[in-house]
């Protein structure tokens, strides 16, 4: 199913803030980037976020730790399940330490 770009940026404020800037925020804290640094940190999140929304992206084959289309649509499916978006898969990162340790 089609998610379209209205309904995948649908988050209430509370979560904008907590799942999109405080990330960013820590980040330029703790990093303390450029304004290069940042700006293209902004625009392959960016970039990623609509390809994980975007139903021709299905199929992609992507590295095990990236969140893809096929992933992330899940997640529209089931709220409940994938959570990372839109770059690396946290879901599958924690599975891994957890078989490690």
């Amino acid at each position: 199913a089609a998610v379209t770009p209205c309904v995948a940026m649908a988050v209430s404020p509370a979560e904008f803030l907590l799942a999109y800037m405080v990330p960013f925020i820590v980040g330029g804290l703790i990093v303390r980037p450029d304004r290069l640094s940042l700006l293209l940190a902004v625009c392959i999140i960016s970039l990623s976020n609509l390809m994980v929304h975007t139903e021709r992206c299905q199929g992609w084959n992507l590295p095990w730790f990236l969140v893809s289309a096929d992933k992330h649509l899940q997640h529209h499916r089931r709220p409940n399940k994938h959570y990372a978006a839109p770059t690396l898969d946290v879901d599958a990162i924690l599975l891994q330490v957890r078989r490690r340790y």
